[in-house]
């Protein structure tokens, strides 16, 4: 039975939007999507989005009008599949007793294929290493064979003693940032082995997108003593300025005498990566403060490492306003407008055109769920576009249901942007409506 809570969302939400939403399958490898027959014309869709959709014939990009120009670091394309290994009791094979999943992901570039292969290629050994637990350090990365074997014997004390059956191991992939500069991913993964809570910790892996390679700290710089000491010294005066706020418990396991030496220690692989906004320096679970502070983080300003860190790793904004509209392959003439990439967001769905017109940069489509105060927020990623300009995401896209569970995020020059991916309670059309 729903709560009334989901009732009442689900009353505001039809008086909105007279739609619901599907709940996405997972990411397959990419299809190769034919335009269906022309239907047809459907009836008009709600009036939720605040424009009038435009008419086909509007549509007038050229091939040439590229989303994968060089000098705009475009081209980076990144796919999410989710993965899940369930086990079960030994005994009767009833009882779940391991919830075991992952993400994979795929990078594809037209200008940097090469490179773009190479990541996905070291991605995948990472992948590979955590599944099998090949890079068991610290007792945190078990593999699934570890996880079973501990799970198994987990169940016979829960059925002896009593307790919680399921244990869980997760790694999950949040795309930074991916473009022809550089590209940047944070790994997170989390164990669930039994006790009060479980265990988390996040990884930051960063590749030149020219060459594929893995980038270093010292290689983000022509004086990488100047970057390190820049970076220190700015991580020292964030906790100075904030001692009584947020650094007050991230920071309580530490004397304020040793924070030098304990912030130089994170100058090490993984514990960066240049962000949206800011440099980000952090620390492990337990490094600087208790579990219940969390990991802390160092939002350095990039202004603070003008002239030490090379513009390169500085990502760039578009000056440009962007707007997004789903058209039916169909209904868009051939030619009309460059496909810059296929995508499935349900398994022989209709084929649709995300269409971008004006310049967006770090597109991200996440499946979604009600949270807080009836608004959505997103849960699980699905597919990252680093710069798309006049030009369009191919869709194969099915839907069902009664709330929307995919959510579309991108950065134009008026900041962030959230869409939620709904369909027409009338006539089955597909549009986007902005998040409450």
């Amino acid at each position: 039975m729903k709560n009334a809570k989901t009732i009442l969302c689900l009353l505001m939400l039809a008086a909105l939007l007279l739609s619901g939403c599907a709940a996405i399958e997972n990411l397959p490898k990419l299809p190769q999507i034919t335009a269906a027959p022309t239907a047809e014309p459907a009836a008009s869709t709600p009036a939720a989005p605040e424009e009038e959709k435009p008419e086909t014939a509007q549509i007038t990009f050229s091939p040439a009008a590229s989303a994968g120009e060089e000098e705009d670091g475009n081209g980076f394309f990144v796919h999410l599949e989710r993965n899940t290994r369930e086990a079960y009791d030994p005994a009767e094979n009833k009882e779940k007793i391991l919830n075991f999943s992952w993400d994979s992901v795929r990078v594809l570039s037209d200008r940097h294929a090469e490179a773009a292969e190479r990541i996905t290629e070291t991605l995948a050994e990472m992948e590979d290493a955590w599944y099998t637990g090949g890079s068991v350090e610290d007792g945190y990365d078990y593999g699934y064979n570890g996880m079973l074997e501990i799970a198994e014997d987990n169940y016979g004390f829960a059925v002896e003693y009593g307790g919680i059956m399921e244990l869980e191991a997760e790694r999950t992939v949040f795309v930074e940032h991916a473009d022809s500069d550089y590209c940047a991913f944070l790994i997170n993964t989390y164990y669930y082995t039994g006790g009060a809570h479980g265990n988390y910790s996040t990884e930051a892996v960063c590749f030149d997108s020219r060459t594929g390679e893995r980038l270093g700290l010292d290689e983000l710089s022509s004086d990488p003593e100047a970057l390190r000491a820049r970076l220190l010294e700015q991580m020292l005066k964030l906790a100075e300025e904030d001692r009584d706020g947020y650094y007050s418990e991230q920071l309580s396991l530490t004397d304020p005498e040793n924070y030098a030496a304990a912030f130089a220690a994170l100058l090490r692989e993984g514990s960066w990566y240049p962000g949206h906004d800011a440099f980000y320096v952090f620390s492990t679970l337990y490094e600087l403060g208790p579990y219940a502070a969390g990991i802390a983080e160092f939002a350095i300003p990039y202004e603070s490492l003008e002239g030490i860190l090379d513009e390169r790793w500085i990502p760039r904004h578009t000056e440009e306003e962007a707007g997004l509209r789903i058209v039916p392959m169909a209904e868009v003439p051939e030619g009309s407008v460059e496909i810059a990439d296929l995508l499935v967001l349900g398994d022989g769905g209709e084929a649709f055109l995300l269409i971008c017109e004006g310049e967006l940069t770090d597109l991200q489509i996440q499946t979604c769920s009600i949270g807080y105060e009836d608004r959505f927020y997103p849960d699980r990623n699905l597919y990252y576009c680093g710069r798309l300009k006049n030009a369009a995401i191919q869709l194969a896209l099915l839907m069902q249901g009664d709330l929307p569970d995919s959510m579309i995020r991108y950065r134009d020059r008026n900041g962030e942007h959230e869409l939620l991916i709904c369909m027409s309670g009338e006539d089955g059309s597909y549009f986007l409506t902005e998040n409450s």
